[in-house]
C-alpha cells in the first residue's frame, strides 16, 4: 500500500483465514516480543500471561514463551487427531 511505511507487512484475507500468524510465530518469523501479542489475538494465551512476560527478566521470559509456544503449537495442530 502507498500509505504503509516501507518494511511493513499486512495480512491478506487469505493469510488471516489460515492464521498465517500463527504459523510466522511457531517458526520465528515474528519478532520474539510480538509473539505474546499474536497468541494472545489467537486465543492461545491470557492478557494476564502475556504481561507476565514481558514484565519477567529476559532469560525466565524466553523460556516462558519458549512453552507457550509450543502448547500454542500441539493445540493449533490438534496432534491428537493426526492419530487417527
Amino acid at each position: 500500500m502507498p500509505d504503509s511505511p516501507a518494511g511493513t507487512t499486512r495480512s491478506t484475507l487469505l493469510g488471516k483465514e489460515l492464521q498465517l500468524d500463527m504459523f510466522m510465530a511457531f517458526v520465528g518469523a515474528w519478532d520474539t516480543w510480538d509473539i505474546p501479542q499474536i497468541l494472545e489475538t489467537n486465543g492461545y494465551m491470557e492478557e494476564s500471561e502475556a504481561d507476565e512476560i514481558w514484565s519477567d527478566p529476559l532469560t525466565q521470559a524466553e523460556r516462558k514463551l519458549y512453552r507457550y509456544v509450543l502448547r500454542a503449537y500441539f493445540k493449533f495442530c490438534n496432534r491428537s487427531q493426526h492419530l487417527h
